[in-house]
């Protein structure tokens, strides 16, 4: 029996190294033959790549006329890249998002903020078609009274919505009010429904980033909009 036993584990142990040695020479196979690349992360911002929390849009002043906002889409250089606007539709509020460049001096819109070192104000300048006009919006986007039936079908998806993860098995569309549908309008440029990197940098001699600047319009029609005015949600997102 003390033979047994020792013939046993003597053939365990031996099975162990077989297996371990197994395994890292698949590692180190795998090593040698894999490349593994990090995810690249894209991040929205407000400004010149500042947090997101200065771009309050909860202060519009409907006596006051349209609100003018900048954002930046800011990551490592991609080839293509898509920006989507979605929001609900309480407030008859037009959605304009513009392409824009950080201005050296004043410039056609003022962003500020105040942080831990003070106020502070950036300036950004529309970016000019060849002509020298404001080049079209990259989004265009519109009340739901402004919309055909069929563009609102184009731009709501109740399933996508109130679906699950998968945009299965949606709730019921007469348990969710008509204007929480929110609206979903993708950016379009040069007949693509995706976008260029435009600013491109280095941070030092080798590696790249970008950050791309967009000055957001929220406009109404005269007579459509008061301060005692509903709450809405609107999103920002960037994909690549």
């Amino acid at each position: 029996m003390l033979t047994a036993s020792v013939v046993s584990c003597i053939v365990a142990v031996l099975a162990l190294i077989i297996v371990t040695f197994s395994w890292l020479s698949y590692r180190r196979a795998l090593e040698s033959l894999t490349w593994i690349k990090i995810p690249i992360t894209l991040d929205i911002q407000s400004g010149d790549n500042h947090n997101i929390a200065y771009m309050d849009m909860g202060n519009i002043d409907a006596d006051q006329g349209e609100k003018t906002y900048v954002f930046c889409v800011y990551g490592e250089p991609v080839d293509i890249y898509s920006l989507q606007l979605a929001y609900t539709t309480n407030i008859a509020f037009y959605y304009d998002v513009y392409r824009a460049d950080l201005a050296s001096g004043s410039g056609d819109v003022a962003f500020s903020f105040t942080d831990a070192g003070g106020d502070h104000t950036e300036w950004f300048n529309y970016v000019k078609d060849g002509s020298g006009n404001i080049a079209a919006p990259v989004i265009s986007a519109k009340p739901v009274h402004a919309l055909t039936s069929a563009q609102v079908a184009e731009h709501q998806s109740h399933r996508l919505s109130y679906g699950d993860e998968k945009g299965l098995n949606p709730i019921s569309t007469d348990k969710v009010q008509s204007n929480a549908q929110p609206l979903y309008w993708l950016a379009n440029e040069n007949g693509m429904s995706v976008l260029n990197p435009r600013n491109i940098q280095f941070r030092d001699a080798m590696n790249q980033y970008f950050c791309d600047y967009y000055i957001i319009k929220v406009r109404w029609d005269p007579g459509t909009v008061e301060n005692d005015k509903e709450t809405d949600m609107v999103y920002l997102t960037a994909s690549r």
